[in-house]
């Protein structure tokens, strides 16, 4: 079986999945929600917050894109309605359950759990639409 990836594709998603991000975490959507799970000031956040720590999160979602491009072609994913699909099993099956795991086990507030995976599977499901429909 020959896995052909879209690189920009890739890039695309890994852009998008960073751009949500940004919005997911700001005050327009769950940054107060996310601040009152990690038990944390607005300040306390800011000083930890550099542009290595941006740098690395867009790594880690191009890393997310292009394994979610592998799987999606294996599976010859070629419609958004098979990219969602995959962006939800790929979520629930190994973001959900270990993001749980980790939660459960550090002591996290479940509302820092409900917002951290909330973006994970509406990221995923971007991803997999915008994979699977640019093949």
């Amino acid at each position: 079986m020959e896995i052909q990836i879209n690189y920009l594709a890739v890039l695309v998603a890994g852009v998008a999945g960073w751009l949500l991000g940004a919005i997911w975490y700001s005050p327009v959507l769950f940054y107060n929600a996310w601040l009152d799970g990690l038990g944390k000031s607005s300040e306390e956040v800011q000083e930890g917050a550099g542009p290595l720590n941006y740098l690395a999160t867009f790594i880690a979602l191009l890393v997310m894109a292009y394994v979610m491009a592998y799987i999606l072609d294996a599976f010859q994913a070629r419609s958004i309605w098979v990219g969602l699909q995959g962006g939800f099993w790929t979520w629930l099956g190994l973001v959900a359950t270990t993001s749980a795991v980790n939660s459960i086990f550090a002591g996290r507030r479940l509302k820092l759990y409900l917002v951290d995976s909330g973006y994970h599977l509406v990221t995923l499901l971007l991803m997999g639409m915008i994979l699977a429909a640019w093949q």
